[in-house]
């Protein structure tokens, strides 16, 4: 009787659906999770230079001034002394030639000669401050206090 249940259960074929779909089912899942782990492992290099992309200084200045770049909020800039050209070039100087220690000192140094009623040339300074706080908002550089 026992050898009789043993032959008909490896006879039987009842289960064998049931079998063939859940060999399918995981079939399915493993290949889910494999194609699942290959794009998150491809994804985190993007996302990384994506967020390091949102987070730069030229992107917060453009989100801060309607998209506008530091030299399109300098040519909008009413200068009292100086001449637009002269603006170009004192911008692109202060973006690309001084560390910011020396943005920083150059802005005090205006500031103060802005602030003295002996300067002789007040319209000067205030254009000078202006187009360094461009500067300095363009690349994240906080004023000395």
């Amino acid at each position: 009787m026992k050898n009789d249940s043993i032959s008909y259960f490896f006879a039987s074929e009842h289960g064998a659906v049931t079998v063939n779909w859940v060999v399918l089912s995981a079939s399915v899942l493993g290949l889910g999770l494999l194609v699942t782990g290959v794009v998150i492992g491809g994804s985190a290099g993007t996302t990384g230079q994506f967020v390091g992309a949102m987070t730069s200084d030229e992107t917060r200045f453009r989100n801060a001034n309607f998209g506008r770049s530091p030299a399109e909020v300098v040519a909008d800039i009413d200068l009292q002394g100086s001449s637009d050209r002269w603006a170009e070039r004192r911008l692109d100087r202060a973006m690309n030639d001084m560390s910011e220690n020396q943005l920083r000192n150059q802005q005090r140094t205006w500031r103060n000669r802005a602030a003295d009623p002996d300067y002789s040339n007040p319209g000067r300074a205030a254009d000078q401050i202006a187009v360094l706080n461009v500067a300095m908002e363009a690349r994240g550089v906080d004023p000395h206090p």
